[in-house]
């Protein structure tokens, strides 16, 4: 029986850190889908607190209109109400714009924790190959059989180049 050299060993440690690379990978990937549902959920509350401030600057707005009409002896009918009422619409428009952004930043963030999540499951994915053929290495260094596949079955068997060869 021959010596085990730091050789026979480097295929499993090269496996060991595939696997532990694609389990981090998977790991980065759940935290960062967790962060951006957190950016999501705050980007749409920063939205409605931003629409809510608007309505209510607008109605301040509105109420100094008035008084300052009303304080200059002008009636609140003709010109005077339609300033008023083209306020009440351009305030409107702006609370619904602040609360379409909060909902465009939510979904960009919610998208990019998507993402993440997605590159993190082909890490996951990629270490589970990474162990597939480390474990298959190793079957075939301790001299355990492989099972053979369809391939090579319904052509024969081992093929003239070996077990794993053409046929």
């Amino acid at each position: 029986m021959e010596a085990l050299g730091l050789g026979a060993f480097l295929p499993g440690i090269g496996t060991a850190m595939s696997v532990a690379s694609g389990v981090m990978s998977f790991a980065q990937g759940l935290s960062a889908n967790a962060q951006a549902k957190q950016t999501a959920k705050q980007a749409k509350q920063a939205g409605a607190y931003n629409a809510m401030k608007i309505e209510s600057d607008t109605a301040k707005t509105i109420g100094a209109q008035q008084a300052s009409y009303a304080a200059s002896g002008v009636q609140m009918d003709g010109t005077p109400a339609d300033v008023g009422e083209d306020t009440a619409r351009q305030g409107s428009w702006d609370a619904a714009l602040a609360k379409h952004a909060g909902a465009l930043q939510a979904w960009d963030a919610r998208n990019k924790g998507r993402a993440a999540l997605m590159k993190g499951g082909m890490g996951l994915a990629g270490a589970g190959f990474a162990l597939d053929q480390g474990t298959d290495w190793f079957k075939n260094w301790w001299g355990e059989s492989k099972p053979v596949s369809t391939w090579q079955s319904s052509y024969g068997g081992r093929g003239a180049y070996g077990r794993l060869g053409p046929v």
